[in-house]
């Protein structure tokens, strides 16, 4: 709980799940077409995770951003704590699902670190599992079929590989004696939790928008938790993931002396699909723990269990001391910049402020007028902060994969360095703002009606002068990668709160303009 709560709101996507929460409040619905982004107007667009998307901005709103640490922190406990009907469904020892929901949290701060609702899935398919035992096993099964629809629909509702829940159904390949009216009340819970969602007369669309072809997607991909799952956790930076994924890679091997013939391939079969899944995108490794569970409650059943002399002998406290220590040393950097910063009134979620975007969009807050709106050209990393943090602009792309190739294929390239003759619509484009090195930051720079009015680092910057470099050195207030603010001249003159700058404004901190202030004139 502790670990959860301390940790980094620092998931790129958040700020895009708030304004969603926030759309389908103001809207009293869910959106079926593009809400956001000007260069998919029109488009077909589903909020899959729409269930976190308003507990999210709900917590946001009455609890801040310690409301959302907080959250995460339950979401770890709940990781936790439903692996012990699991685990007493299962006949697994005390011990043994102790371990297993150790192991689980463990998985959840390495493969899910951040408030995301991929989260919802560790706390869903475990509870369909245990659900799934229980029909098939138990004596009275109405409380089972309840559980295992409500595991269902909190799936459908938060995340887009909801089909997950229905894993357990390979318990009626390994499980034997069951009677008919078990597999149908399995089968048929499941699929009613499916169907409790408003996306249901268009599942199809949606797997097909969000799962098909992308040139974000296209092997291999620039973004990191879709490359090759042994390739992109074989490093320095990764080497936690790539421990996770050698432990469930010895399951197989571990396990068979526990298993019968029938329970190796049912069990075999799921663990290959996660195997496979990993191969081909890091982000599968949740996929895969979250199949393996029953082999992993198998091998871990093997391991000797202490002695309760011992057990006696272990000073709790100190154990929650050391415990909670990694925890702390990961927050403690974060602790000085973990306050509320004024948000929502702000719309800046922690850790947020003093960013690039950040800067640049509170500069653009502090020099136009109350009704000024437009349309952002922007790249993958900046959009979904700025779809939060600017509600009355629309961004050319945020953190979603599903933009047309005009959009997406400049994207790619600018996330490997590589120029390209073409950058998307940013002729269309009131404002933009990009990292420097980005292919299109010299194209603006010498685009006729085009004016850079402000930037955040001018050590890649050549055109600024020393004694501005010089107000730019203090590198602990300054972000590592250089950014800048584009405006449209002839857009300038009806959103501007001025003339045009003379130079472009070097921003290294927050500007004397309060962001309540600018904001409250909104």
């Amino acid at each position: 709980m502790a670990g959860g709560a301390l940790a980094p709101l620092a998931d790129p996507d958040l700020p895009m799940h708030l304004a969603l929460g926030e759309w389908i409040v103001r809207h009293h619905a869910v959106p079926f077409h593009e809400p956001f982004a000007w260069t998919r107007a029109g488009a077909p667009f589903y909020a899959y995770s729409w269930a976190m998307d308003l507990l999210y901005y709900w917590v946001g709103v009455i609890a801040g951003s310690w409301g959302l640490r907080v959250l995460w922190g339950v979401f770890i406990v709940a990781c936790a704590a439903v692996m012990l009907p699991l685990g007493r469904v299962v006949g697994w020892r005390p011990w043994t699902t102790l371990v297993v929901a150790l192991l689980t949290v463990v998985v959840a701060f390495k493969i899910v670190p951040m408030l995301r609702p991929q989260s919802t899935l560790l706390i869903a398919v475990p509870v369909a599992w245990a659900a799934a035992y229980a029909i098939l096993r138990a004596p009275r099964v109405r409380w089972a079929v309840a559980a295992l629809v409500a595991a269902s629909a909190l799936a459908a509702n938060s995340h887009l590989l909801f089909f997950l829940t229905a894993a357990p159904w390979v318990l009626l390949f390994t499980e034997t004696g069951w009677r008919p009216r078990r597999v149908l009340a399995l089968v048929l819970g499941t699929m009613i939790g499916w169907l409790l969602s408003p996306y249901v007369l268009v599942w199809p669309q949606v797997l097909h928008l969000n799962l098909g072809y992308n040139a974000l997607l296209v092997l291999p991909s620039p973004i990191q938790e879709f490359k090759a799952g042994w390739v992109a956790s074989a490093n320095l930076a990764q080497l936690k993931l790539f421990a996770v994924a050698a432990l469930l890679a010895l399951l197989p091997w571990l396990a068979p002396s526990r298993l019968s013939v029938r329970q190796c391939v049912g069990f075999g079969a799921l663990w290959f699909v996660g195997l496979v899944g990993f191969g081909v995108v890091l982000r599968a490794l949740l996929v895969w723990w979250l199949l393996a569970l029953p082999l992993v409650g198998y091998v871990v059943g093997r391991l000797p269990e202490p002695s309760t002399p011992l057990i006696r002998k272990i000073d709790m406290a100190l154990v929650c001391v050391f415990a909670a220590a990694p925890a702390l040393l990961e927050a403690r950097p974060f602790l000085t910049s973990a306050s509320d910063a004024g948000w929502p009134n702000t719309r800046q979620v922690a850790l947020i402020p003093g960013s690039d975007q950040d800067l640049l969009a509170s500069w653009l807050d502090c020099h136009t007028r109350p009704t000024a709106h437009g349309r952002v050209f922007t790249w993958f990393n900046f959009g979904s902060y700025l779809t939060w943090r600017l509600p009355d602009y629309s961004e050319s792309v945020d953190g979603r994969t599903i933009f047309p190739d005009s959009v997406a294929k400049p994207e790619t390239y600018s996330y490997l360095d590589l120029q390209r003759p073409a950058y998307g619509p940013w002729a269309s484009a009131d404002v933009a703002m990009l990292r420097l090195r980005h292919g299109a930051a010299p194209i603006l720079d010498t685009a006729s009606g085009w004016t850079r009015v402000a930037v955040t680092n001018t050590k890649l910057d050549q055109a600024d002068s020393t004694a501005q470099r010089a107000d730019a050195s203090d590198s602990e207030s300054r972000p590592s990668i250089a950014a800048a603010l584009w405006v449209r001249d002839e857009w300038w003159k009806g959103a501007g709160d001025g003339p045009l700058p003379a130079r472009a404004a070097v921003l290294t901190r927050a500007e004397a303009c309060a962001r309540e202030d600018a904001l409250g004139r909104h």
